[in-house]
């Protein structure tokens, strides 16, 4: 008896030891939404949780735009359990806990060295500054990979922990699909060192090559357009290793079902979107971001260019400030003639010196760049003997991804935050724990270092949280106004329409509303998709591609926003002679009412 006693209080203590990253995990991640209502970082979080709330309407909750439908399908169950709880926000948490659990087991797991969890655990307080679906994708395919590549190297890793690497990863693809290769990126110099130490058969190098290439290629090919090769690859990448080590084998086996997973998921988003009122969403959508997601040009160095596509300077002018809910001008073919203009040199910043002045003139370049450069130098001083090569590829890996956003010039913080983190994470897994005092000293100066850095980012967020919110309580009579008239749809413009529902509220305060019933944005994500249409119908809108024009012909359509001057001149262009009638005015916010000159008595 006392045996069996002995035994289970060994067990139990063994599961407590095993426990902990998630317990801190837990705690560094909840711990922010306790200490203040923080907001998502971005207003697209907001349009995905409010389309899960079923706040835009009973139907089509699934169809997150940015997210597979497969999440949407689990979110869509989740809240028909219960509307209390904001799952689109828990679901996230979720997701970080698992994320950074994975992230402290693997630093603990290689190192030893409780130095380093504490420098990951501050970056983990951190990162519910940046609550957006990209960042929370970013992190949870980093995790995955990591976790890969430690049970990759325990020949008694158990199937189950496998499955929920690729578990972690796929959700992490399903959030944010164009994060799955920078995550693999950042994660490929541990994994180059994993795979070279568990090959047995240096024979065989030309098949784990190939095996690797079509894992990479499969990650690669994650655009609709590619993906019937999806499966391919993975199929080969298994075909190949067939001749490798088991430990090889096994890994390629894992990472190939991951690719499976991912063709498979993408399908159905790709079949779910093609159907019905959703037929050419995701056509239109891409045809959009490829203008709205680059730079904009001058319009006076391509008047010509502008003019041959029957566009005006007022109409470019609309289309820069998101106000394009118009199929008849801004037609697909047009964005996507539109997105051809530009040359190479526009899109991309390939002249060092026009380079060079975009990093001078970002403030958040030169930190991430400096952050890079110490982090790298502190890495070498903590790296393990033989793996210093190792930090500085993955130095490397970080600079060139960074540089290639800059480049792109689309140097964004939802975007590089995740890419920074798991770099910072592959850094410290190749650490090693020194008990001499430089090395408790290298320790304390990067601790010092984080938590000054991380103390600047928080004061900036709070700042900006304390401007939204003061400026949504200024519009609040304006949000009154527009719902106390139930039967009249009011366009709204984009920023605007941002700074009267989303700007500032905490993520977890979403909740189900009314309020979007008689609201409709002039340009989103969301715009022609099925919950667009179907707004407009009950409002019996009659020419949905073209609300913009409608505005001149509807008398149950109003026009809301800071100045009229856009699309009172696009009306001009394209409808003829209206009249502009403002009537309300509140907090510099105006009610417009318009009406054709023909008509007006």
């Amino acid at each position: 008896m006392m045996q069996k006693i002995g035994r289970c209080a060994g067990a139990n203590s063994s599961r407590l030891k095993n426990s902990w990253p998630l317990g801190l995990a837990v705690i560094c991640t909840v711990f922010p939404f306790l200490l203040a209502p923080l907001p998502y970082a971005i207003s697209d979080d907001y349009l995905l949780n409010y389309i899960a709330n079923g706040s835009l309407g009973a139907e089509y909750t699934e169809y997150l735009i940015y997210v597979n439908i497969l999440v949407g399908l689990l979110l869509k169950g989740l809240y028909a359990l219960t509307s209390a709880v904001n799952w689109y926000a828990a679901v996230f948490v979720f997701v970080l806990v698992a994320s950074f659990a994975v992230f402290y087991q693997c630093i603990w797991q290689q190192t030893q060295n409780i130095w380093f969890v504490a420098l990951c655990g501050i970056v983990n307080l951190c990162i519910p500054l940046y609550f957006t679906f990209t960042v929370v994708g970013g992190l949870a395919c980093a995790a995955g990979y990591c976790a890969m590549i430690v049970l990759c190297q325990n020949p008694e890793s158990r199937f189950l922990h496998w499955l929920a690497a690729v578990a972690l990863v796929w959700i992490g693809g399903a959030l944010r699909v164009s994060m799955l290769l920078p995550m693999f990126l950042v994660a490929s110099p541990l994994l180059l060192e994993c795979w070279l130490r568990i090959s047995e058969q240096p024979e065989n190098r030309l098949f784990e090559c190939a095996a690797a290439g079509c894992l990479v290629l499969g990650l690669l090919l994650t655009d609709t357009k590619w993906m019937p090769a999806m499966g391919l690859c993975a199929v080969a990448a298994v075909w190949m290793s067939g001749r490798c080590s088991a430990e090889i084998r096994r890994l390629v086996r894992w990472v190939a079902l991951l690719v499976l997973l991912i063709w498979i998921s993408r399908l159905i988003d790709v079949w779910a979107y093609g159907n019905g009122v959703w037929g050419g969403f995701l056509d239109y959508t891409s045809a959009r971001s490829g203008v709205v997601d680059h730079p904009f040009l001058s319009y006076s160095s391509h008047r010509e260019d502008f003019a041959a596509l029957g566009l005006s300077e007022n109409d470019y002018a609309c289309v820069q400030a998101w106000t394009f809910c118009d199929k008849t001008v801004f037609s697909e073919q047009l964005l996507r003639r539109l997105a051809a203009i530009s040359s190479v040199s526009e899109r991309y910043l390939l002249n060092p010196v026009q380079l060079w002045d975009s990093i001078l003139a970002q403030p958040a370049a030169q930190g991430v760049l400096a952050l890079i450069g110490a982090g790298t130098l502190w890495a070498l001083l903590v790296a393990k003997p033989g793996k210093k090569r190792y930090v500085l590829l993955e130095a490397f890996c970080l600079l060139g991804l960074m540089l290639f956003l800059l480049v792109r010039q689309r140097f964004v913080e939802r975007v590089y935050v995740p890419i920074l983190v798991a770099g910072l994470v592959g850094m410290l897994c190749l650490g090693e724990k020194r008990k001499d005092c430089c090395g408790r000293i290298f320790c304390i100066m990067a601790l010092c270092g984080m938590l000054i850095l991380c103390s600047w980012n928080a004061e900036q967020v709070i700042r900006r949280i304390g401007a939204q919110t003061q400026q949504r309580e200024n519009l609040r009579p304006v949000a009154a106004y527009l719902k106390q008239q139930p039967d009249t749809l009011f366009a709204i413009q984009t920023q605007l329409y941002n700074a009267l529902y989303y700007d500032g509220v905490a993520a977890f305060s979403v909740k189900q509303t009314d309020v979007f019933e008689n609201v409709i944005k002039l340009g989103s994500g969301d715009s022609f998709s099925g919950r667009y249409y179907k707004q407009l119908e009950q409002f019996s809108i009659q020419s949905p591609d073209k609300l913009m024009q409608d505005l001149a012909y509807q008398q149950n359509l109003r026009y809301v926003a800071w100045d009229d001057g856009l699309l009172t001149t696009f009306l001009q262009e394209h409808v003829g002679q209206v009249e502009c009638i403002a009537e309300y005015q509140q907090n510099g916010v105006f009610v417009y009412r318009y009406k054709l000159v023909d008509f007006v008595n």
